[in-house]
């Protein structure tokens, strides 16, 4: 059995879990997905659901500079 699974969603690779005692540790591939870096998810399918809720989330405007 593999150690390590990629998580993708919408053809964007996410990151990557690593399987640990206890559950799988998500690690981020891209910035959008470093809120859920580090973090321990219970199975594959959490990791890869909150992968997906991140990317449903609304994306917040940059803020502009005052002229």
């Amino acid at each position: 059995m593999a150690d390590a699974f990629v998580i993708q969603s919408a053809a964007v690779t996410a990151g990557i879990v690593v399987l640990e005692s206890g559950g799988v540790r998500f690690y981020a591939a891209e910035p959008k997905f470093h809120g859920l870096d580090g973090k321990l998810f219970n199975s594959i399918r959490a990791a890869h659901q909150a992968v997906r809720a991140v990317q449903r989330a609304p994306v917040e405007p940059a803020p502009t500079l005052p002229h």
